[in-house]
């Protein structure tokens, strides 16, 4: 008795800057903590009084007891600090609780919580995963942006990141070779194919083809950019994230045909030619009157294709406004990209009818736009939340 009375007396929490001192090292804090081990007397006294003084010690060190309903509804920064704080504190003054044999019980009941833990983690990655495919497919975004889903689970991902060896050792992770996926590399992958499949099908909730598409290149450019900037990437690799931004490009591609189809069908010579040729030889003055008809009959067309690009044009541009690509980079590029079709085909178009038309009352009505008028309209494209 008098013994435990003088193990309690003498059982203080151990001063802050010696706790700091004791991380680096864990073995001398093992030996230290078998020699104090092996003089105790009474090894239950000693375990209950050993208990309170570190209870005391993690207070010290600003660890309190919190409640399970206290972590969930704390705000996730100030809980995300605390974690990694709890983690820091634990390493200092729980090296020592589980030395020794007779802490062997201490030991298997910790490895007991840690398999405990190990599966908590496997089944919230496994709910998170089905709760993602869950997700309603009618709420999309009405501008075609990046879903907050889709950001939800990139900013998720690299969150996973910064716990990437515990997660390897919960997902018994291997460097084996033999070209299969590691428990981890699987987890990350099944999250993102289930944001994509979700994706799919909110794309197809779309009435106008053209945004589905731009919805889809917009978040699968936002997935390749999370990962691109996170640890993730050297557990996908690269194959993976070129595959994506082929994707990317793929969509990228299927907007121009689909969006911009119709204006430039506008711009064909197909069903002109053979009337242009009466036209011309009309305006020539070589074949008189038959010419003179021809040629009316051809500029009627030929205004008649400029009002229809006219109006086209405009449509597309009003409608597209009020799109979202929140990439700058993405966005430059694929306006460069319909710049590109669009404009030679426009200056072709000119060049070839323009002469037809450029003479007649009104022509500014029809011939209503210079190449560089386009262009610069295309560089209102998106401008719904353009990058300050």
């Amino acid at each position: 008795t008098n013994i435990l009375f003088w193990m309690i007396g003498y059982s203080k929490p151990v001063e802050l800057e010696q706790l700091l001192k004791c991380l680096p090292s864990r073995s001398s804090a093992k030996d230290s903590a078998e020699n104090l081990l092996a003089h105790d007397i009474f090894l239950h006294s000693s375990r209950d009084t050993r208990s309170s003084t570190l209870e005391l010690t993690l207070k010290q060190l600003g660890v309190e007891y919190v409640t399970a309903e206290e972590v969930q509804t704390a705000q996730a920064e100030s809980r995300d600090a605390k974690i990694t704080h709890w983690i820091r504190c634990l390493q200092i003054a729980v090296e020592a609780v589980f030395a020794g044999d007779e802490c062997a019980e201490n030991r298997k009941s910790a490895s007991t919580l840690v398999k405990c833990l190990a599966q908590a983690a496997k089944k919230t990655l496994i709910d998170f995963k089905d709760s993602i495919v869950k997700e309603s497919p009618k709420n999309t975004s009405t501008d075609g942006d990046v879903h907050p889903l889709t950001s939800y689970v990139g900013n998720y991902i690299k969150y996973l990141m910064d716990y990437q060896s515990s997660l390897k050792l919960i997902f018994q992770e291997s460097s084996n070779g033999d070209g299969t996926k590691s428990g981890l590399v699987s987890e990350i992958s099944g999250l993102i194919h289930a944001v994509e499949t979700n994706l799919d099908v909110k794309a197809k909730q779309y009435k106008d083809h053209a945004l589905g598409i731009l919805f889809l290149m917009n978040n699968i450019n936002y997935i390749v950019r999370s990962i691109r900037s996170s640890e993730a990437k050297d557990l996908v690799g690269d194959d993976w994230i070129q595959r994506r931004r082929r994707t990317v490009q793929q969509h990228a591609t299927q907007y121009k045909r689909v969006a911009w189809g119709k204006v430039l069908d506008c711009l064909s010579a197909q069903g002109l030619t053979s009337s242009v040729g009466s036209a011309t030889e009309g305006i020539a003055g070589s074949v008189g009157s038959i010419g003179s008809h021809s040629s009316t009959t051809s500029t009627s067309v030929i205004k008649a294709r400029f009002k229809s690009f006219n109006k086209q044009f405009e449509e597309v541009c009003q409608t597209q406004m009020n799109w979202a690509i929140p990439d700058k980079e993405l966005r430059d590029n694929l306006i460069l990209a319909v710049a590109e079709v669009l404009l030679p085909a426009y200056r072709s178009f000119l060049k070839r009818f323009g002469p037809l038309v450029e003479n007649s009352h009104h022509a500014s009505k029809y011939m209503k736009y210079t190449p560089e008028a386009l262009e610069q309209t295309l560089g209102n494209l998106f401008a719904k939340k353009l990058p300050q």
